[in-house]
C-alpha cells in the first residue's frame, strides 16, 4: 500500500508543496536564512526521503510535474516586462552595461579561483558558467568542453547562495533603486534572483528577468573566445 501511495506522481507534488507551504509559514513568524523556502524545502524533503526509505525514482515522479511548469512559467514572466517597457527603454544602457560587467566579473573570478586551486581545466570550464540560467550554462558548458550535470548543480548553488545572501547584501550596500536590484539579481542568481525580486515589486521582477537572458546571451558570447 505504501508503495502504491509513493509510486504515485501525486506523492511527490504533495510534499514538494508542503515542504513549501511550511516554510513559508516559518518564514512569517521568523524571519531567518534557516526557513528561506527552497533551501527549507530541499533539506527536510531530502531528510524525508531518506528517513522513509522512499527513493528518489518515486518522488521525481512528481517532480517531473513541477519541472513541466517551468516553461510555461517562464514564459508568463515577459508579462511583467511588457509592463514596464518604458522603464526599460529608460534603463536599457544601464541594464545592458551591468549585465555585462555582472557576467564577466563572474567569469573571470571563477577562473581566477579555479586556477588557484589547481582544479582541471575541464572543471574549471564546468564551474564556468554557474552564474546563468540553466539552458544557458548547459549550452555553454557543452561549448567549452565542461560537464553540463556538473554545470547545473552548481547553477543551482549558486542561484541558492544568491538567494539567501541578496536581501543582506541590499542592506549593506543600501540598494534602494529598483532598477539596480532587478539587474543585480537576474544577473549574479538567474532564475532564482528572478524569484526573489518577484517578491519585492514589478520593476525589480521586469528588470530581472531581462538580465537573467541579456547575462545568458553575453556568456554565450564569451564563450565563442575561449
Amino acid at each position: 500500500m505504501l508503495k502504491e501511495i509513493t509510486a504515485s506522481p501525486m506523492f511527490g507534488l504533495a510534499i514538494t508543496c508542503a515542504a513549501y507551504g511550511l516554510a513559508g509559514f516559518l518564514k512569517k513568524k521568523k524571519d531567518s536564512l534557516i526557513f528561506n523556502p527552497l533551501v527549507f524545502s530541499l533539506v527536510s524533503i531530502c531528510l524525508f526521503l531518506s528517513a522513509a526509505h522512499i527513493s528518489l525514482e518515486d518522488y521525481q515522479k512528481g517532480g517531473d510535474l513541477i519541472h513541466a511548469m517551468l516553461s510555461p512559467v517562464t514564459c508568463v514572466l515577459a508579462i511583467t516586462v511588457y509592463r514596464r517597457i518604458k522603464s526599460l527603454r529608460r534603463n536599457m544602457l544601464p541594464v545592458i552595461a551591468g549585465c555585462a560587467a555582472g557576467t564577466v566579473t563572474a567569469v573571470i573570478s571563477t577562473v581566477v579561483l579555479c586556477r588557484a586551486f589547481g582544479m582541471e581545466e575541464q572543471m574549471t570550464m564546468t564551474i564556468l558558467p554557474r552564474s546563468v540560467t540553466g539552458p544557458f550554462a548547459i549550452a555553454v558548458s557543452e561549448m567549452i568542453g565542461g560537464i553540463p550535470s556538473i554545470t547545473i548543480a552548481c547553477v543551482s548553488i549558486t542561484g541558492i547562495m544568491g538567494l539567501i545572501l541578496s536581501p543582506y547584501l541590499m542592506r549593506i550596500l543600501k540598494m534602494s533603486d529598483p532598477a539596480a536590484a532587478g539587474v543585480s539579481l537576474g544577473t549574479s542568481c538567474h532564475a532564482l534572483g528572478t524569484v526573489r525580486a518577484i517578491e519585492l515589486g514589478e520593476e525589480q521582477a521586469a528588470m530581472a528577468s531581462l538580465s537573467m537572458c541579456l547575462s545568458g546571451i553575453v556568456l554565450v558570447g564569451i564563450a565563442l573566445f575561449i
